[in-house]
């Protein structure tokens, strides 16, 4: 998601990218809900300094380097997460 990204990504399979399955950017505010980010090359989600968002019911399962890499300066709420 780009730089202030807002919107709703619900019930997709983000697989097999080479670096990360999905990267909130500073800014960013979105709403991740039922989807399936596995088997990505680095985390299944990355959270920049600035982000917010809600990640609720995902299944982040089997990404190279783990479910998630959060920056300390983010504040994004994680709920019922398949790490």
């Amino acid at each position: 998601m780009g730089t202030n990204g807002l919107g709703t990504l619900e019930d997709n399979d983000i697989t097999g990218n080479a670096r990360s399955g999905v990267v909130i950017m500073s800014g960013g505010n979105p709403t991740l809900r039922n989807n399936r980010v596995n088997q990505n090359g680095i985390v299944g989600i990355g959270i920049n300094d600035g982000a917010r968002g809600r990640i609720e019911d995902n299944d982040l399962s089997g990404n190279q380097y783990g479910a998630w890499r959060i920056s300390k300066d983010s504040n994004v709420t994680r709920e019922r997460n398949n790490e």
